[in-house]
């Protein structure tokens, strides 16, 4: 079917979400979400455009990059601008008491900052390894669910885009198998999570060294399954890895490759601690190099050959975070994130970041008499571990960070690197982020955000930023 006709159909649905939604004045229309419908359908739309002006950066001499202030994957340091859009529709049908069918499709065009390149934290938390301006349509969410009530006093579980209004009791089991989001499966938190109303930097709706499995939409194919009694969580899950890392193309070989998830959460009177751990295994290179020689990552064109001076081969990646949010007040919440891996390979399906930590503060527009509003602010920092760290500082490239330059003629899989000039050293910094956000609501569904982020040692390297990064973001929902 031609993209144009995909597109159309998937706008003449959302219409038709937008159509078939009771009109928020008609008390004695069922809502879509009732408990009682076989059936539920809603759709979002989000778009984002942002802005970054010049940054300082030293002036490139000789090598491929000559002539710029920029190497091979860096965040430009000269005026740039991009935008994002996205639009979904959830497709919910009840199996019977217990079961749940979702579908998702989505569709999005964009272009992101520098070609989402030269940043662990990048800005826009929609951006996708895939994105071009032509509309690209495909399904997101396929998946199953099915809940176990095991008893205890009933508590009513809240609809949402890709969840049925039920009744389940304090001790229940949730067990879901298909294509997911992990990110709507773990380390959630309610101050700062993944969706069009909180922060807009993806270090913010999880934490940077998270590298869970995903392709390169953020999507996994896998089963999760949840065991609840009080106040007492339990979740894991083991999902598909991409063939190659940070690529669309899934593989489908569970026992071999994949990624494990394992959390424990512990609710308490104003808020909840959470421990993750995640094991992921697929074909890797390392920055430590091969056989005793050091060269630089393959790219995502050279895939899994063998004989390459630094190959991707069977190997390892573990993590283990913390996650904790608390409500000081009516409408007023904190919230905080540190996560460490190990860091000898390269990046698997997230971002470069091996260790990272997070803090922020938000407040609901109740206070001021804006029910709809909200405001944040947080600070993150993002380390590279000790192999990553060596790599990058013989001005190596990797998947999305890297601002060194080929000195001429030399081919890319030589070590023949350098910075700015040919004996320019690379200075570390820990990639430091601050952002704050104001997001205006003219009802629970429609809001526009306005946000500013501030990012000082862009991909590590201190002698480049900082870089101030203004955006805007619209969303609506029905």
């Amino acid at each position: 079917m031609p993209l144009q006709i995909r597109i159309a159909v998937l706008a003449s649905l959302v219409a038709l979400a937008a159509v078939a939604r009771p009109a928020c004045g008609d008390a004695s229309a069922p809502a879509l979400q009732d408990a009682a419908d076989p059936w539920q359908i809603s759709a979002d739309f989000n778009a984002i455009g942002q802005f970054h002006g010049r940054m300082a950066a030293p002036l490139y001499v000789g090598g491929s990059s000559s002539g710029t202030r920029d190497g091979i994957e860096s965040l430009t340091a000269q005026r740039e601008n991009s935008h994002s859009l996205v639009a979904g529709l959830n497709l919910g049908v009840r199996l019977g008491e217990q079961g749940e069918l979702w579908v998702r499709p989505e569709a999005i065009s964009g272009i992101p900052l520098s070609g989402a390149d030269g940043l662990a934290a990048f800005t826009n938390s929609d951006t996708q390894k895939f994105m071009v301006v032509e509309p690209t349509l495909y399904a997101a969410l396929v998946f199953v669910r099915y809940s176990v009530d095991l008893g205890g006093a009933s508590e009513r579980v809240e609809p949402d885009g890709t969840t049925f209004a039920r009744a389940l009791g304090h001790e229940h089991l949730i067990v879901q198998a298909g294509k997911m989001d992990l990110l709507s499966l773990f380390d959630g938190n309610s101050w700062a999570h993944k969706g069009a109303d909180r922060f807009l930097n993806w270090c913010f709706m999880t934490s940077c060294a998270y590298d869970f499995a995903a392709d390169a939409r953020g999507y996994a194919i896998g089963a999760f399954a949840e065991y609840q009694s009080g106040d007492w969580s339990l979740r894991g899950g083991r999902f598909t890895m991409p063939k190659v890392p940070n690529q669309l193309p899934l593989d489908w070989q569970l026992f071999r490759h994949y990624g494990d998830n394992l959390e424990l959460e512990r609710r308490f009177d104003g808020g909840a601690l959470r421990l993750l751990a995640y094991h992921n295994h697929m074909r890797l290179a390392s920055y430590g190099g091969y056989a005793g020689v050091l060269a630089p990552i393959p790219t995502a064109q050279d895939g899994n050959d063998p004989g390459l001076p630094n190959p991707r081969v069977e190997r390892d990646k573990y993590g283990v975070g913390l996650n904790a949010e608390y409500t000081l007040r009516a409408h007023l919440g904190v919230f905080g994130r540190v996560m460490v891996t190990s860091a000898n390979t390269e990046t698997n399906a997230f971002t470069e970041a091996d260790h990272s930590a997070q803090a922020g503060l938000l407040s609901e527009g109740a206070w001021w008499r804006r029910p709809f509003d909200s405001a944040g602010i947080a600070l993150a920092v993002n380390a590279a571990g000790g192999e990553r760290r060596r790599y990058l500082e013989r001005w190596l490239p990797s998947l999305l960070i890297g601002d060194g330059q080929q000195y001429a003629g030399a081919g890319y899989y030589t070590t023949a690197w350098t910075g700015p000039t040919a004996s320019a050293p690379f200075h570390y910094g820990p990639e430091l982020v601050a952002e704050a956000y104001y997001l205006y609501g003219f009802s629970a569904d429609t809001h526009v955000t306005f946000d500013l982020q501030r990012i000082a040692h862009p991909a590590y390297n201190r002698d480049r930023g900082p870089a101030d990064v203004f955006g805007i973001r619209v969303h609506s929902q029905f």
